[in-house]
């Protein structure tokens, strides 16, 4: 298969995505107070407290930046650009809209910081006029504009090279193209099973430790299940099996069900840990099957 038809038949199953998340965190410290005069200690010690990321809720901002990249992680695979996730085409609306969910409430978050900042500044700059206009130039009197969490959908570049190039350089960057597509295809497929893997271990580990866990344990799986399905867009038939029998084992079975140290729970663990064996047999990835925390 040509590098077209190859690049055509992959953009057509799956686009690139990166996100890009950017926050003032550059504080510049005033230093310490040794020769100050008692003004400019206090205002050293408010300055302080203006600039803490708890005192702004910062801290709170980059876990919901943290939260936006889990996100992206769990509904896309491993690309080799740092930065870039490939995604299914066909999920793409369904991240869209749960991202931007997400950047309305970075939004809100940014929103308090901001007022409070703002707040402050004047505040500081009315109690401590002269020396803070000495320092003015290191602090801005709006964060507007200092944060921003956005992404962007692109096309997985597919182009053969030509031109008046050396026909060898030509030759041999076309086949290094040609086999990173190829690649590309088998990784991601290897990435699926590995996060099934992760997945049903995850569960079985729960079940053996006889760790008693939450509700949301078995219908976070359910839904992680659903997904490899929506992922699957090269139809592998190890990752629909080992979803269908996912799928089959999970049936009606209920929190519940599986929190009662009962024969249910020993029959279902020992089933589950069969699975497993089994989908280990089948990925032959060296690195560890995990599971990613939704």
């Amino acid at each position: 298969m040509s590098i077209h038809d190859l690049g055509k038949e992959i953009n057509s199953k799956y686009v690139l995505v990166s996100l890009k998340a950017s926050q003032w965190g550059n504080f510049t410290k005033l230093g310490n107070s040794n020769g100050k005069t008692e003004e400019e200690k206090a205002m050293i010690r408010e300055v302080g407290m203006l600039v803490n990321p708890e005192n702004l809720g910062l801290d709170k901002i980059q876990k919901l930046v943290t939260a936006a990249r889990n996100f992206l992680d769990t509904y896309s695979l491993p690309f080799g650009i740092d930065g870039v996730k490939i995604i299914p085409r066909k999920i793409v609306p369904e991240v869209h809209d749960q991202l931007k969910k997400l950047r309305v409430k970075f939004e809100e978050l940014v929103s308090i910081a901001e007022d409070k900042y703002r707040e402050e500044v004047y505040r500081i700059a009315s109690i401590y006029p002269n020396y803070f206009g000495k320092v003015r130039h290191k602090y801005p009197l709006s964060l507007e504009g200092r944060f921003a969490l956005n992404w962007k959908f692109f096309p997985v570049n597919a182009q053969e090279l030509d031109g008046d190039l050396d026909p060898e350089i030509i030759r041999e960057s076309n086949a290094q193209m040609h086999r990173e597509l190829s690649d590309l295809r088998v990784s991601v497929v290897q990435e699926m099973r590995k996060r099934l893997i992760g997945a049903a271990s995850h569960l079985r580990n729960k079940l053996q430790s006889g760790e008693i866990f939450r509700d949301s344990t078995v219908n976070k799986l359910r839904e992680r299940i659903e997904l490899f399905s929506k992922m699957n867009v090269w139809d592998d038939s190890e990752v629909v099996q080992m979803v269908n029998h996912m799928k089959e084992m999970l049936g009606g079975t209920t929190p519940d069900d599986l929190r009662d140290e009962g024969v249910f729970r020993k029959r279902f663990t020992d089933e589950l840990d069969k699975v497993v064996a089994d989908m280990q047999s089948i990925y032959d990835g060296d690195e560890e099957a995990r599971f990613i925390e939704m």
